[in-house]
């Protein structure tokens, strides 16, 4: 099942954040960024850089806040340390799970279902923005916060979602491999919209 997404490195951006670290990181030079490039695994990881210290949120490296669902606290308090990588995936059966996605720790390989509760931070080298869009075929241009592009192609299966969608809103990536939500899909990433995130999400390609 495993197939790699390729050539992720343009946008993601690892902020270089101490155990405790205030959320102050908004500030942070460009000498304070460390930019991760992902060549040997080539899939789409955030860094966990605050902890709630009854594993009820995390906060991902882009400022996102995520809630962890009440069946996954222990998990969370209990294994995952700060600086840990993490993948954001689809739930297969989201009534069933009780959120709409997960958070995969490449460290623990231990998973926890979570709510995007707190927006990324806007103005910060991690921010990824729509840039253009095309919605009569499916493209879209990426930037972050640094200027870099990249394009992706959105599965036609989600046009009434991504019609919906416009320039300078906030994305997040996520993955559609290795998870059972994209088993049958050719599209190996997921995007998330923050403006529209009770709206769940979009299956993409890089072009």
């Amino acid at each position: 099942m495993k197939a790699h997404v390729r050539a992720f490195s343009l946008l993601l951006f690892v902020p270089l954040v101490s155990a405790w670290a205030a959320p102050s990181h908004l500030d942070l030079s460009s000498e304070e960024i460390e930019i991760r490039e992902i060549a040997s695994s080539d899939i789409p990881l955030r860094v966990v850089c605050r902890i709630d210290g009854q594993g009820r949120s995390v906060e991902l490296d882009d400022g996102a806040i995520w809630t962890i669902h009440t069946s996954d606290t222990n998990v969370v308090a209990g294994k995952w340390r700060l600086n840990d990588s993490v993948v954001i995936h689809p739930t297969l059966f989201p009534l069933l799970a009780g959120t709409q996605f997960y958070l995969f720790n490449e460290r623990t390989h231990t998973t926890a279902n979570a709510t995007l509760t707190a927006n990324p931070y806007a103005n910060v080298p991690t921010q990824i923005q729509i840039n253009y869009i095309d919605y009569v075929r499916g493209d879209l241009q990426l930037i972050d916060g640094s200027g870099r592009t990249v394009y992706m192609k959105v599965n036609p299966k989600y046009y009434t979602e991504f019609s919906r969608w416009h320039v300078g809103q906030t994305l997040i990536i996520g993955s559609n491999e290795d998870c059972y939500a994209g088993w049958f899909s050719n599209y190996p990433m997921i995007l998330i919209n923050v403006e529209r995130k009770s709206h769940g999400y979009v299956e993409a390609l890089m072009e």
